[in-house]
């Protein structure tokens, strides 16, 4: 049975992921067209998995801070709570420290901008 995201049959299911594979390899031949030409200097365009195995290696700690707030969630040993500033129930979870993956402030999405605004990335960000 199709999940209610997807909503498609098994066979145009199949004829999408299978158009999508040929986009995917056609943004790479057209990655190594580019890096054969010396004549442009264009950056080359990753794909979406490239680019998020590359931020999750440059930014490890704070990749596994998030995973471990959402696998807690996720078992109940953590849980969400409204925005501390104005009590917005709509928060993400903050961490000022990337080593204390626990210790959460929950934000909502303009108390968490104007606290990096005001404040930067903040401590171990790297």
């Amino acid at each position: 049975m199709p999940r209610m995201i997807d909503a498609k049959c098994k066979h145009c299911g199949k004829d999408y992921q299978a158009k999508r594979y040929n986009y995917v390899k056609g943004l790479q031949q057209y990655c190594s067209i580019q890096c054969a030409n010396k004549s442009r200097t264009k950056a080359v365009k990753l794909t979406a998995s490239e680019s998020t195995m590359r931020y999750r290696s440059k930014h490890r700690k704070k990749h596994l801070a998030h995973k471990k707030v959402q696998t807690a969630i996720y078992r109940g040993k953590l849980v969400k709570e409204n925005c501390e500033v104005c009590g917005d129930p709509k928060t993400s979870g903050h961490h000022c420290d990337y080593d204390k993956p626990y210790e959460v402030m929950w934000l909502c999405r303009k108390h968490h901008c104007e606290w990096h605004r005001e404040n930067g990335e903040g401590k171990n960000a790297r």
